[in-house]
């Protein structure tokens, strides 16, 4: 009996041995040298340097974080328009919305906190200046007050006497400590393509 024992030890002994060269030999460089010495390679101050930067560095974008007062940021991304009741995306990295007269079109806008610690607990409400929005255009959206994060959809129905061109078109979120921002994007309307297919009269008048 004592003597079974005594193989069962010996078979663990061996594989113990076995798995620790291979630990050995996967084992970086410089870790082998500090296990020859007797030293654990934590204790290297080859380390110390690399160690103590990423500490600060980690130590000092929270601190900075931290530091920074609650804020907002408002962005916009075309999404697309309506064409005979279809949805005609927007083309991918064009940032001026297309839309024809007579129809609708959407964009996406976007609030987010821009202190990831200490984050903007006031409602923001999403607005635009009509007084120098452009005529025969209605702007509104999907919602306009919340806390970020959030998204809301602008949709933009441009009346069949809207003239031609190019306009800015600026959305504002004021948050609830009177802090705003705002972002802006450009609306080109054009003719609508429906009725410029349509067959004009020749007929004179008279």
């Amino acid at each position: 009996m004592p003597s079974f024992s005594l193989n069962l030890d010996s078979e663990k002994i061996q594989k113990k041995s076995k798995w620790h060269d291979v630990y050995i030999m996967n084992m970086p460089e410089e870790k082998k040298d500090a296990k020859k010495d007797g030293t654990p390679w934590f204790v290297n101050m080859l380390y110390y340097p690399a160690l103590i930067t990423l500490l600060s560095g980690l130590i000092g974008a929270f601190l900075t974080e931290f530091n920074e007062n609650p804020d907002f940021t408002v962005t916009i991304e075309p999404v697309g328009r309506t064409v005979s009741g279809k949805l005609i995306i927007n083309p991918i990295g064009e940032r001026t919305l297309l839309a024809d007269r007579g129809g609708v079109a959407y964009s996406n806008v976007k609030v987010e906190n821009t202190n990831w610690l200490r984050k903007y607990s006031n409602p923001i409400y999403l607005y635009v200046n009509e007084s120098v929005s452009p005529v025969g255009v209605n702007i509104s959206f999907k919602t306009y007050e919340n806390i970020p994060y959030f998204n809301s959809t602008v949709v933009l129905k441009i009346d069949r006497t809207a003239q031609i061109g190019n306009y800015p078109i600026t959305i504002f979120g004021l948050g609830g400590d009177e802090k705003q921002r705002h972002c802006t994007l450009i609306l080109s309307i054009k003719p609508n393509e429906i009725e410029d297919q349509r067959p004009r009269s020749s007929r004179v008048p008279i």
